[in-house]
């Protein structure tokens, strides 16, 4: 997996990095980083995984 392109959002304070294969780009996985660490809403279309 290699990083495709990161996103910061500085007002909402998270970045959003987005990781794919090396050989297709055209999957990716978002990984979401709330620099406070906290989950402040729940959508129902997100599936959230804590490591």
């Amino acid at each position: 997996m290699k990083e495709t392109r990161r996103k910061e959002n500085e007002k909402g304070r998270y970045t959003l990095i987005f990781l794919a294969a090396p050989n297709d780009e055209s999957a990716e996985i978002e990984f979401t980083y709330n620099w406070d660490g906290i989950i402040l809403e729940k959508d129902p279309e997100t599936l959230v995984i804590c490591i």
